[in-house]
C-alpha cells in the first residue's frame, strides 16, 4: 500500500484472520482493495473536495454546460472537459468551454431565438456575427440591393435613398440630377417601396422645391434675411418707411428689387433707398395732412414747394400772381399791387413812371391787388397838386407859400409893407412873376418887389381918402396941387 502512496488497514488483526488487509486510495481519489494495492479513481466532474486541486468544481455547471471525465484514473488529472448543450456547439479541457451557434443556419426546435428562415422568406440575407452562446438574437436580415437596411432578429425595413445610390439596379435614383443643377436632394421616403419620390431643394437663400427633378430656384431679395443673401434688401426699404418690391424673383434674378416711398411721398429706386419726396402744393392725398390741397389755386395764386424732400413739410408758398406781389408759407397769401413802383408790363393800370417823369411823387393808398386806377400824382414842394392815375397840374402861389424851397416866392414882402401881394400865374413853372400893389387909396404896383406907392390928393376920387381935395378947388375956380405924392404925405395939396 505505502509503496502506492495508500494507506494500510487491517480490519481484523486476529491471527487467524489473514490476508484481509485493504489499501485505501488517499483523498481525493477514491478506491481500497483487499490484500492488494487499489485501483485509484477519481471523477474530476463529480469530486469537490479542497483537496483535489485539479478538479471541475461547478467551472462546467455554472456555464450551463455538461462535465465529462474521459478518464478518471488518478494519474490522469486536469482532463476533465466542459461540452455546450444542444443547440450549441464546443467544448474545452479542464475550463468552460466557448459555446457557439450560427443563428441564421441553425433549424432545430431547441433554439427558439434562430432565424429558421425569417430572412430568406423576405427575400433577405441572414448573417449572425457572433455565434456565441453569450450572444444570441444577434442575427441580422439584410436587404438586397439596391435596398439598404438590416435588423437584429426580424425582418428588415429595407430602405432605398435614391439621393446617395447611384448603382445602375436603381432606374427610379436620382444619379446627380440636383447636383448638377447646385440644388440639395432629398429623400423624404427611402422604404424601397416607395420611390421616384426624392426632391430637389435650392440652396439657401433661394427657395424651390421639385420631385424626382430639378427645382425652379426663386428667391424674394424682399423678403429673405439670411446673411446667405449678399444682395438682397434686407431692412434697405423698410428700415426708412419705404416699400420694397422684387419684381423677379427668380433666383437668376437678382439685385432687381425696388425701393418705393410711401404715400404721400413719391420716389422709387433700383437696389437701393430712394429719395422721398413730396410736392406739397401738387400732392393730393388724405395722407398728407400738410399738402397746399388747392389752397392756392382756389385763390387764383401759384402754389411753390421749392424744398422737396419729405421730410421738409409744411414749406409750401401761395405766390400772388403777377402783376400783384404777396407771399405766405402754408396759407393763401395777402396780395398786394403798388401800381406806383411796379414796372412789369401786365400791369395795365400801373403808373409806369408817369408821376416821375412830371417830377411828381407816386403815392398808392391802397395796395390790395383789386384795388387798380388809385394811385395818385402829388407835386413836389414847393408846388402844391394831386390827381388820380395821371399827373398833377402843378401851382405855386408865390404870395402865399412860404418854402424854403422857393426862392422867388414872396415870403410876406408885400404884407411886410401893407402892400397886397398877386401871383396872377400860378403855374409851378412860371416863377418870380408875383406883384406888390398898394393899398387903397395910394397907387402903386412893382413885380418881385415892394411897390413904391403915391396918392395925388388933388386928383385921386377914392372914397377912402379922406384927406383928398375931392374938387374943392375946382369949384372955387382955383388950381390943385400936391407936391408930395408920398402915400404917407397927407393933407398937404394947396388950391
Amino acid at each position: 500500500c505505502s509503496s502506492a502512496g495508500q494507506a494500510c488497514a487491517d480490519p481484523d488483526t486476529a491471527a487467524d484472520s489473514l490476508r484481509d488487509w485493504t489499501c485505501t486510495c488517499p483523498l481525493p481519489s477514491l478506491g481500497m482493495a483487499t490484500a492488494q494495492a487499489a485501483a485509484c479513481v477519481i471523477d474530476e466532474c463529480e469530486e469537490e473536495s479542497a483537496n483535489c486541486t485539479t478538479c471541475e468544481k461547478g467551472a462546467c455547471a455554472t456555464a450551463d454546460q455538461n462535465c465529462t471525465d474521459p478518464h478518471t484514473a488518478s494519474d490522469k488529472l486536469g482532463d476533465w472537459v466542459c461540452q455546450c448543450p444542444a443547440p450549441y456547439a464546443g467544448d474545452a479541457v479542464a475550463q468552460a468551454a466557448v459555446c457557439a451557434i450560427n443563428e441564421c443556419t441553425e433549424g432545430s426546435a431547441l433554439c427558439t431565438s434562430c432565424s429558421k428562415g425569417t430572412c430568406a422568406a423576405a427575400g433577405q440575407t441572414c448573417d449572425d456575427p457572433a455565434q456565441l452562446r453569450s450572444s444570441l438574437g444577434d442575427w441580422t436580415c439584410t436587404c438586397a440591393p439596391p435596398a439598404q437596411g438590416s435588423a437584429v432578429a426580424e425582418v428588415a425595413d429595407c430602405t432605398i435613398d435614391e439621393c446617395e445610390e447611384a448603382r445602375a439596379e436603381c432606374t427610379t435614383c436620382e444619379k446627380g440630377t440636383c447636383s448638377d443643377a447646385g440644388q440639395a436632394c432629398a429623400d423624404p421616403n427611402t422604404t424601397s417601396t416607395s420611390v421616384s419620390d426624392w426632391t430637389c431643394t435650392c440652396p439657401l437663400p433661394s427657395l424651390g422645391e421639385a420631385t424626382a427633378q430639378a427645382a425652379v430656384c426663386n428667391i424674394d431679395e424682399c423678403e429673405e434675411m439670411s446673411a446667405d443673401c449678399t444682395t438682397c434688401a434686407k431692412d434697405t426699404c423698410t428700415g426708412v418707411g419705404q416699400v420694397c418690391d422684387d419684381p423677379d424673383t427668380l433666383a437668376t434674378s437678382l439685385s432687381d428689387w425696388t425701393c418705393t416711398c410711401a404715400r404721400p411721398a413719391s420716389g422709387m429706386a433700383l437696389a437701393a433707398a430712394a429719395a422721398c419726396v413730396i410736392d406739397e402744393c401738387t400732392v393730393v392725398d388724405a395722407l398728407c395732412p400738410t399738402c397746399a390741397n388747392g389752397a392756392c389755386a382756389a385763390a387764383g395764386q401759384a402754389c411753390v414747394d421749392e424744398e422737396l424732400d419729405h421730410l421738409s413739410l409744411s414749406d409750401w408758398v401761395c405766390v400772388c400772381p403777377r402783376p400783384s406781389s404777396g407771399v405766405a408759407v402754408t396759407a393763401v397769401a395777402t396780395c398786394t399791387l403798388d401800381e406806383c413802383t411796379t414796372t412789369d408790363e401786365l400791369c395795365t393800370t400801373c403808373a409806369d413812371g408817369t408821376c416821375a417823369a412830371a417830377g411828381q411823387a407816386c403815392a398808392d393808398g391802397n395796395q390790395d391787388h383789386l384795388s387798380l386806377s388809385d394811385w395818385t400824382c402829388t407835386c413836389a414842394r414847393p408846388a402844391s397838386g394831386m390827381a388820380l392815375a395821371a399827373a398833377a397840374a402843378c401851382v405855386i402861389d408865390e404870395c402865399t407859400v412860404v418854402d424854403a424851397l422857393c426862392p422867388t416866392c414872396a415870403n410876406g414882402a408885400c404884407a411886410a409893407a401893407g402892400q397886397a401881394c398877386v401871383d396872377e400865374e400860378l403855374d409851378h413853372l412860371s416863377l418870380s412873376d408875383w406883384v406888390c400893389v398898394c393899398p387903397r387909396p395910394s397907387s402903386g404896383v412893382a413885380v418881385t418887389a415892394v411897390a413904391t406907392c403915391t396918392l395925388d390928393e388933388c386928383t385921386t376920387t377914392d372914397e377912402l381918402c379922406t384927406t383928398c381935395a375931392d374938387g374943392t378947388c375946382a369949384a372955387a375956380g382955383q388950381a390943385c396941387a400936391d407936391g408930395n405924392q408920398d402915400h404917407l404925405s397927407l393933407s398937404d395939396w394947396t388950391c
